[in-house]
């Protein structure tokens, strides 16, 4: 018996690429081939890159797109982990590309909270510090989860000069970036 793989909306068709149970699937101006959902056929909105791992695109192209990738968000599970990035068309491993993008785009948004803490009010000083905190941690969660923590020794003057909060000092991003590259090389001599 043959697979629908015409459906009859667009909710339909991100929770059935949600589900991960069949390679294709389309409806209307969004549709899905293996672990890539997109709109208008080539935009990728979001990718599994494991079974427990999505990446959704952190922007949106158009506003019908913007309506198409708020069916992707309700429709992924809640055991699946989400991570925002700039572009979710990359795969895990140390040289994949589309990882600098994705660094940078985060780097951007540390530098953002870093200027809005230096150039806002006083009273809003602590939602900065936590925000830019909190970018931080995205950023180490994605090149801890996509396997490209040794990429950060490129952008280790843009982390130290962008990051508001004491517990990420030079010492510390050093031993962050030495522990990826350590990591990295471990998986090379085990193949």
């Amino acid at each position: 018996m043959r697979q629908k793989t015409v459906f009859s909306n667009h909710s339909e068709v991100a929770h059935i690429w949600a589900q991960q149970t069949q390679q294709t699937g389309r409806s209307g101006n969004v549709s899905f081939d293996g672990g890539k959902i997109m709109s208008y056929h080539w935009w990728t909105m979001a990718n599994f890159v494991r079974p427990d791992l999505v990446l959704i695109r952190n922007w949106s192209y158009s506003n019908s797109t913007s309506k198409h990738m708020g069916h992707v968000r309700s429709s992924i599970p809640g055991f699946v982990d989400v991570i925002s990035v700039y572009d979710p068309d990359v795969s895990p491993g140390l040289y994949k590309p589309g990882h600098i993008d994705n660094i940078k785009d985060y780097i951007e948004q540390l530098k953002d909270s870093f200027h809005s803490f230096y150039k806002g009010r006083s009273e809003n000083k602590g939602h900065y510090v936590k925000q830019n905190a909190g970018e931080l941690a995205a950023l180490l969660r994605y090149c801890e989860l996509m396997k490209c923590k040794g990429i950060l020794k490129k952008f280790k003057t843009e982390l130290w000069e962008y990051t508001i909060t004491e517990q990420f000092e030079p010492e510390t991003i050093d031993r962050l970036i030495k522990d990826g590259e350590k990591k990295f090389n471990d998986n090379l001599t085990k193949q």
